[in-house]
Formats: structure tokens, C-alpha cells, sequence
């Protein structure tokens, strides 16, 4: 099968900027890429390849006569947005119309070189986002496409829709994915708010999660705290507190790196493993209906019939000493504690 020819047509603008004055950057693209590294130098420079490629030369140039890269200076913000101008009419260039958004056929790609006081808001769609170094402050968007944080930064408030996300470390973050396929190495303060994603998370001091619908694993966790809806979390180490809402979840505690735990769940139709090893805590539950499974090991085992219609149960137990706690509350569900 012979393939058909293809046209490429291209232009390039380079634009530099005085940032003694400048506070802010944001950015505005489609159909491309963003490269933003950060420097020590008082200038911001702008660099942007726009490249269109067709069966026939023509199109392709006519494609690219539409696109505009502009850089609009206002105040002490500097607007970096990418058009595509519609179309005049005619069959040709309703043709035109029709290909005018497919990202394999149109490529705007930037590579911005940012002042590191600089505050950077960047939305990208049908493209990727690629942060090279440190940025003072980070919001990047990204639909139908994959972000890239290969520093370490502070504050930053990262949305992607339908893409994916790798990040080396975050600190005092805020993210929000929707089908995202995401990848943190490192974070210290982090709030995420999800909607079906697999998530693998490394070394996570504190955890605000709302996460509906995901598969999660994280290797080391501190401090966790949320609302977990039809998802399953894997929880390799926690060495913090454990504070989680479950609906129809099924939620896995691994490893206790410390032996005094504090563990508080409520809970509707969901399964809880926690693997008790190497741990010490006063056990308290009150659960309506539902299963419950504890190790022979544990002591002063109380089981309490409050309401025998609703079949409800209040459960103290104890498990070596009473120095850590383990609370959980709930409707239906499976509770299963193991010794490994």
C-alpha cells in the first residue's frame, strides 16, 4: 500500500520582552505545544513555530495564512494567545473547516523562557504542557493532552482533562483530573480533586483527596483525609493519619510505619483491608448490617446489639496496647483486619 505524499508549510516569530515591569504571564494555545523553562535574566523571550502540513501544498498554506501567534503587552501582564481565523466560504474552504481541528495536521508550538518572579497561567488544548525548571507560581490547563513538570514547584494549581500528568514534586498543590492517567513523585501539601484516573502517588506528606471513580496507589502516605466514591485506593505505607468518607469504595492499608495509628472511616458498601502488623490501638465500631473480620489476637472483644431490626452493632476491641485508635462507622460493607 503506498502511502500519499504530505505538504508541510511553516513560520516562525521570535519576540523579546523587558520584565523589569512585568508581574504576570498567561498563555492561550490550541493544537501544539508549550515549553516554559524559567531564567535569571530580566527578559521574557517568546519563540513560537507554526507548521501545517496537508496532501496539497496549497491547503496547507491557505491553513496557515489563517493562524496568528500575538503577544499583547497590557499593564504589567503580558497575554501570549495563538487563532486560527475562520474560514470565508466556498467548498474549498469549508473542506478547510472540517480539518481546521485536527491536531496531527496543525502544530502551534511555543518555547517561552520566563523571569522566575513572573506568575504564569497557561491553557493548552490538544497539546502538551512541558515545565523545564522553577516557576514563583504555576496555573496550567490542559485538555486533550499530557503535562510535564520535570522541578520542584510551589503553589501551583494544575487542571487536566483527558490527558496525563508527571511531576516530580509539588508543594502546596492543587489539582484537579478528569481520565487522566497521573504520576507524582513527590508532594508535601496536596488537594486533589479526580473523576476517573489511575493515579500512582510516591512519597505524600498530607492528602486532601476527593476521588470519584479512579484507581489509586500510593507508596508512602502521612496524613490522609477525603471522600471516596466507586473508587479502589491501595495504600502501601502510612506512617499519619488516616481520615476517609467511603461510597461503594474499597480502600487497602497495607504497611503502619508507626506502631500508635490513628485510623477514623465512614463508610456505605465499602471493603476495608488494614493489615494490623507491628501496630497498637483501642478499636471501636458501630456498623448496621455488614461483615467484620478481626484476628483471634485481639482482646477485650464487646459486642453490643443496639438496634436488632436494623441489625446494629457497637464493637469495642483491643489490639496489644490502646496507644493508637481505630474508628470506623458504617452501612453495609466488608471490614477485614489481618495479621501479615
Amino acid at each position: 500500500m503506498q502511502l500519499s505524499a504530505q505538504e508541510s508549510v511553516e513560520k516562525r516569530f521570535n519576540e523579546t520582552f523587558n520584565a523589569h515591569a512585568l508581574q504576570s504571564l498567561k498563555i492561550a494555545n490550541k493544537h501544539g505545544n508549550v515549553h516554559l523553562f524559567s531564567w535569571d535574566k530580566p527578559i521574557l523571550t517568546v519563540k513560537v513555530v507554526i507548521k501545517v502540513t496537508r496532501k496539497k501544498k496549497e491547503q496547507a498554506q491557505d491553513i496557515l495564512n489563517r493562524i496568528s501567534s500575538r503577544n499583547l503587552l497590557k499593564g504589567t501582564e503580558l497575554i501570549v494567545t495563538s487563532e486560527i481565523l475562520p474560514s470565508t466560504g466556498g467548498l474549498f474552504n469549508r473542506t478547510m473547516s472540517k480539518i481546521i481541528h485536527k491536531s496531527d495536521q496543525i502544530s502551534i508550538d511555543y518555547h517561552i523562557y520566563v523571569p522566575k518572579h513572573l506568575l504564569v497561567t497557561c491553557e493548552n488544548a490538544y497539546g502538551n504542557i512541558y515545565v523545564s525548571d522553577f516557576l514563583k507560581s504555576f496555573k496550567g490547563t490542559v485538555e486533550h493532552g499530557n503535562m510535564s513538570i520535570l522541578s520542584t514547584l510551589d503553589n501551583p494549581n494544575l487542571t487536566i482533562k483527558y490527558g496525563s500528568l508527571d511531576a516530580f514534586e509539588l508543594n502546596n498543590a492543587s489539582l484537579h483530573v478528569v481520565d487522566t492517567d497521573v504520576t507524582i513523585d513527590n508532594a508535601t501539601n496536596i488537594t486533589i480533586n479526580s473523576n476517573g484516573s489511575v493515579m500512582n502517588l510516591g512519597n505524600i506528606k498530607k492528602l486532601n483527596l476527593q476521588s470519584n471513580k479512579d484507581v489509586i496507589t500510593m507508596d508512602a502516605i502521612n496524613d490522609v483525609k477525603g471522600t471516596i466514591k466507586f473508587s479502589t485506593i491501595k495504600f502501601r505505607a502510612i506512617s499519619g493519619k488516616v481520615s476517609l468518607n467511603l461510597n461503594l469504595a474499597e480502600v487497602r492499608l497495607l504497611r503502619f510505619t508507626s506502631p500508635i495509628i490513628d485510623v477514623d472511616f465512614m463508610q456505605q458498601n465499602s471493603t476495608i483491608y488494614i493489615n494490623i502488623s507491628q501496630t497498637s490501638f483501642a478499636f471501636t465500631a458501630h456498623l448496621e448490617q455488614g461483615v467484620l473480620r478481626i484476628p483471634k489476637s485481639m482482646t477485650g472483644i464487646k459486642s453490643q446489639l443496639k438496634d436488632s431490626k436494623k441489625r446494629i452493632r457497637e464493637i469495642h476491641a483491643s489490639y496489644k496496647t490502646e496507644e493508637g485508635k481505630l474508628h470506623i462507622k458504617g452501612f453495609k460493607g466488608q471490614i477485614i483486619l489481618k495479621e501479615l
